[in-house]
């Protein structure tokens, strides 16, 4: 996982490594790298980040037996 900044509007993410190389590529990138520090402090003091964060990786658990098991 990488973490990226967007240029104009401030937004941080937590993406891919994949989805962080195609975002910084290109002639005029929007995204840029920045340190893990800098998402984990914005992370404390904007909640909307958590929300963000969290209903893009909790869509589907697994169980322990395996089997994957949808969110209701």
């Amino acid at each position: 996982m990488k973490t990226l900044m967007n240029i104009q509007t401030g937004n941080i993410r937590r993406v891919e490594n994949k989805e962080a190389d195609f975002l910084t590529g290109g002639k005029n990138p929007v995204w840029k790298f920045i340190p893990k520090s800098e998402w984990k402090s914005n992370r404390k003091t904007n909640p909307s980040v958590i929300q963000e964060e969290t209903q893009t990786t909790s869509e589907e658990k697994t169980t322990k037996s395996g089997k994957r098991k949808a969110n209701k």
